[in-house]
């Protein structure tokens, strides 16, 4: 889902998914249908275990630390595999084959160009992960600078690394910091930018309330965020 500045309404938290068990006898009678039910479950606890962290809705004792946690030790292995974007990508049917990578940079001009965004002075990545969204935005409007955070101490160090080799540390810099409190003074920048973060808020009304409190006046929120719904 994309969001733009008068948008306060994200996706609700992922529910638990639920599992099945058959007895002994069932599994006798029915042994292929048991083993695709199991292999169902298998996969079902898997995912909620990866979502739950993420969401209100999982009994953590303390989701920041939880998040913070998770993405301490899993942003090697997004760079790995998805390089320095930890977003998805944009795919329009009908076009040729490109790299998840292209796809990543697409997303991010895609998601500009239908916000209207013409020219940046400031910006804050809310989310930032190891900053590829900043780097690229900073590329894109000479002159614009960037401040992302994130609550993985992992995460701000990388993206600080990044951007010094590349050249960028005096455009944009990254801290470890709390969405719901951000760091920043009222209407500080005319960028507030939300890439596939907001569905890891437990508090939807106060995340957007901070959004727009950083956002100065005649700036964009963009929120771009993970949706689902009950079929």
């Amino acid at each position: 889902m994309l969001a733009s500045q008068r948008s306060t309404q994200l996706a609700p938290a992922r529910p638990a998914l639920a599992t099945r068990t058959l007895t002994s006898s069932q599994c006798t009678r029915q042994s292929r249908k048991c083993r695709s039910v199991r292999a169902q479950a298998a996969r079902a606890t898997l995912m909620d275990t990866l979502v739950r962290p993420f969401t209100s809705l999982g009994q953590v004792a303390n989701l920041k630390e939880g998040i913070a946690s998770f993405y301490d030790q899993s942003s090697g292995l997004w760079e790995d595999m998805w390089g320095e974007h930890m977003h998805h990508g944009y795919y329009p049917q009908g076009t040729a084959p490109k790299s998840h990578q292209q796809a990543q940079v697409d997303m991010i001009d895609e998601v500009l160009k239908w916000a209207g965004v013409t020219g940046v002075t400031s910006m804050v990545d809310v989310g930032c992960g190891i900053g590829g969204s900043s780097r690229h935005i900073v590329r894109k409007f000479p002159g614009a600078s960037a401040k992302g955070i994130t609550l993985s101490p992992v995460q701000a160090k990388r993206a600080n690394e990044i951007t010094a080799g590349a050249g960028m540390g005096a455009n944009a810099s990254f801290q470890v910091a709390d969405a719901l409190a951000q760091p920043f003074p009222d209407s500080s920048f005319d960028l507030v930018w939300s890439l596939e973060s907001g569905e890891h808020m437990p508090d939807k009304k106060k995340f957007v309330g901070e959004l727009a409190r950083v956002a100065a006046p005649g700036g964009r929120i963009i929120i771009v965020t993970w949706c689902h719904r009950v079929l």
